[in-house]
């Protein structure tokens, strides 16, 4: 993974969204997933930092880039 592309991920991922406190996004995914009758979880932030975000189940795909992501800014491996 390349830089631009792991900057990419890593905005969508944490940068674009919603930051809350562990309670916060509980309560929070709770509501949605009553409102939307879709599966809403919160989940600790994979890039760091103390705080939570509200969203859908990642595909197994979202979970490749963001695991190469967090490698990249981990390790500046730039593998495959």
């Amino acid at each position: 993974m390349r830089e631009s592309e792991a900057r990419r991920v890593r905005l969508i991922g944490c940068g674009c969204k919603s930051r809350f406190g562990r309670d916060t996004a509980r309560g929070r995914a709770g509501e949605l997933t009553v409102e939307t009758g879709e599966a809403i979880r919160a989940y600790r932030c994979p890039f760091g930092g103390d705080h939570w975000h509200v969203g859908h189940v990642p595909t197994m795909e979202t979970v490749a880039e963001v695991a190469a992501a967090i490698r990249f800014f981990a390790t500046g491996y730039e593998g495959d």
